[in-house]
């Protein structure tokens, strides 16, 4: 397949929004098979590739030829569903798997692979194309960076995906049903880190807005810009109360693009906005600043707009929180250092309660159960339960079979 610099691959709309949950590996191996099986699609039953050609693209060892099993095995029983996101209204759906079988030639060196035949003709003759750089998926480290990739690149001419629903969004990145329930989970484990990925490895610049329904977050749209070396959009989250403009403000000021991604990411946009106004000011009265991007980014972090007074009054309340949260803490331990004792006091009565008999037969038990059993008989031999060590190593053995039999 040679250099994959300048390889790129038509995905059908519908294979790309894919609502199964797909690894990374498969997602690569799957956009590289496609890539190598195009221009045959419909004339030909079977496709083959070289397993270095394959592992190369794809990025992965050609030679763990268990990983590469695990991968197509996947793929062939993958089910997909197509047109999640219709553009006719969604009148179609048809279900798949991605592959409908696979066969690895060891000592040839080759894959073999086939589609289904009504997959092949879709796949072929698609209503409407994205382009997968190859040579950027074999960049990202992330499953859900891929299929946002793939997601958005075909809305790449229009600048923005649309308003989507939360529950499309996450079909597409494939996270179950009881995966990251709560939005702000989400957004952590799936959304930022996705669109951080692509901004920094990929040919595009990804925002994202939010609609709320009832304070909750319940659709999302990506606005989508071109990489380029004068770009001025940023690698950022964008929260729908910011505007593009807040990002342009602040690389005008002299913040790098990462920093003030970071800085979308960490504080509200209210609080940027403010303290971009505050700095813009300060230029204005002729203030002599020797770093401004460098003052920029103290001054949002510290929140300079938010003027002497307030600051005072909110570092007042913040450190009335913090005291307020050690005594609860500090109340806490308390309570459960008295529970404790109160436990440990109910089990040393309830074990001096038991007859000479079953208190032997417990001392024999811990003694059996000690990885340095014959410490402890000695121990034993020497002091018997008067040992505080010997004492309270029966006693957790009598708490463990208390545990047991409750």
């Amino acid at each position: 397949m040679g250099s994959v610099k300048n390889q790129s691959v038509k995905k059908h709309v519908g294979a790309i929004h894919v609502s199964g949950k797909l690894s990374l590996l498969k997602r690569k191996i799957a956009n590289v098979l496609l890539l190598n099986a195009y221009e045959e699609l419909t004339t030909a039953s079977e496709h083959s590739i070289k397993i270095q050609d394959l592992a190369d693209v794809a990025g992965f060892n050609s030679k763990d030829i268990g990983q590469l099993k695990n991968a197509f095995r996947d793929l062939a029983k993958t089910t997909v569903e197509w047109n999640v996101l219709s553009e006719e209204g969604g009148d179609e759906w048809t279900v798949s798997t991605l592959l409908s079988r696979a066969t690895i030639k060891k000592n040839k060196g080759l894959c073999s692979y086939a589609y289904d035949t009504e997959l092949s003709k879709k796949l072929h003759h698609p209503e409407m194309y994205a382009r997968i750089n190859l040579a950027i998926q074999r960049e990202f480290r992330s499953s859900y960076a891929l299929a946002l990739y793939e997601n958005c690149v075909r809305f790449r001419k229009v600048k923005t995906t649309g308003w989507i629903t939360l529950a499309n969004w996450r079909k597409l990145f494939g996270v179950d049903d009881k995966e990251y329930l709560e939005f702000k989970d989400f957004s952590k484990r799936v959304l930022k880190p996705a669109i951080s990925e692509i901004n920094e490895k990929s040919d595009i610049f990804l925002g994202v807005e939010y609609r709320r329904e009832s304070r909750k977050v319940n659709q999302i749209r990506f606005l989508i810009s071109e990489q380029a070396d004068d770009q001025t959009l940023l690698s950022a989250v964008i929260d729908c109360d910011a505007e593009l403009s807040v990002g342009e403000r602040m690389v005008l000021l002299g913040i790098n693009k990462k920093t003030a991604g970071k800085l979308l990411l960490e504080f509200e946009s209210s609080q940027i906005e403010r303290n971009l106004d505050y700095v813009e000011s300060e230029l204005k009265t002729g203030k002599v600043i020797a770093n401004v991007g460098g003052y920029a980014v103290n001054a949002i972090q510290l929140d300079y707009g938010l003027g002497s007074s307030e600051r005072t009054k909110r570092d007042a309340q913040l450190r009335q929180q913090a005291e307020g949260l050690s005594r609860a803490l500090i109340m806490e331990e308390r309570r459960t250092a008295e529970e404790q004792q109160i436990i440990a006091l109910k089990l040393e009565q309830e074990f001096e309660a038991l007859d000479e008999t079953t208190k032997f037969e417990l001392v024999r038990q811990t003694i059996l159960n000690a990885s340095d059993n014959e410490f402890l008989s000695t121990e034993y031999n020497k002091k018997g339960l008067d040992s505080v060590f010997v004492f309270q190593s029966v006693l957790a053995e009598f708490k463990k079979i208390k545990s047991f039999t409750t």
